[in-house]
């Protein structure tokens, strides 16, 4: 083993490191090249390292630079750290990367923001052409429609596999296909078949022949902690989202769902310290953090003397008895 290599830095520390250096000698074109080979997984976790100014810059860079990727990045970035770039970026650059976005991730970032900052954004994200992001936020906050995506693939049951296949190598824009869902003419769920039994059944055979008529479904209004559960529970890596006709409208795929677990344990782990969501966007801010829990203890303090005060003349009314 090499005693080296063993001692080497982390390759997130290296990239952080070489950032720094790059911002310290003004070289930005430098830090876009570097940005650019990154995955903006990967970019996600780099900025956590950064402090606040250097943060904000990187960020700059990125989104001027790699807009596609700047938008990746912010669906990965913890609330907090993503409320401080978005409120020092200027909204119409803001609104640009969120109209890049696939419609489930945009509105997954627009109702993490505070309602001021959500509404002025909405204003200015061009919704022409994109009914599904204002079909997305008509939905229940917390909800399958709200984090479903309506990009699937579906075929109707009378296609041939061989059809069905044909099909699937042409769908190059699709960001996941898991499984193959079956459709009527109506467009009503019926049915669904993994790829791989896709590829072991014979060209001839039609989905209907083929497809799995029991699955696993969820409503638009159901919860999306129950769709985590469902996910778990049964193994799958994206849940069919259906109407109240029993329409296939989206999906959720398992990255949705993860985000949808990460998220329902921050808020819990919260709560069981008695925090509240807006605290939860400005959890690296103190001084906000204090703003916003004065009112309730002021509220606690004022009851905590009434009490006390009532005691003492109770015990004073005791003694002269």
């Amino acid at each position: 083993m090499d005693l080296a290599a063993s001692h080497e830095p982390p390759r997130r520390q290296l990239l952080a490191d070489t950032l720094r250096k790059f911002q310290e000698r003004g070289a930005e074109v430098n830090i876009s090249r570097l940005l650019g080979r990154v995955r903006p997984e990967d970019v996600a976790l780099l900025l956590v390292d950064l402090e606040s100014a250097e943060r904000r810059q990187v960020f700059d860079i990125l989104s001027a630079d790699f807009p596609e990727a700047a938008g990746d990045v912010l669906t990965e970035m913890a609330p907090a750290q993503r409320l401080e770039l978005l409120e020092n970026l200027p909204p119409e650059r803001t609104a640009r990367l969120l109209e890049r976005l696939p419609v489930d991730d945009a509105v997954f970032v627009l109702e993490a923001l505070p309602a001021d900052l959500h509404d002025r954004l909405l204003e200015l994200v061009d919704l022409s052409g994109r009914s599904e992001m204002q079909t997305h936020l008509a939905y229940r906050e917390g909800s399958a429609g709200r984090i479903m995506d309506p990009e699937f693939f579906a075929l109707a049951e009378g296609e041939t596999v061989q059809a069905a296949i044909a099909a699937i190598q042409q769908k190059r824009d699709l960001e996941m296909i898991f499984y193959l869902y079956v459709i009527d003419r109506d467009a009503h769920l019926v049915g669904v078949t993994s790829l791989r039994q896709l590829l072991l059944s014979r060209p001839s055979q039609t989905l209907g022949e083929i497809m799995q008529k029991s699955l696993i479904k969820v409503h638009v209004d159901t919860d999306q902690e129950e769709v985590a559960a469902q996910a778990a529970r049964y193994d799958l890596l994206a849940v069919p989202v259906v109407d109240d006709q029993n329409r296939l409208v989206g999906i959720i795929t398992v990255d949705d769902i993860i985000d949808v677990v990460k998220e329902e344990a921050n808020e819990d782990l919260f709560k069981l310290a008695g925090s509240s969501d807006d605290e939860l966007l400005y959890e690296e801010r103190s001084l906000r953090i204090a703003g916003l829990r004065l009112p309730s203890l002021l509220v606690s303090i004022i009851g905590l003397l009434a009490v006390g005060f009532l005691a003492l003349i109770g015990g004073l009314a005791g003694l002269a008895f």
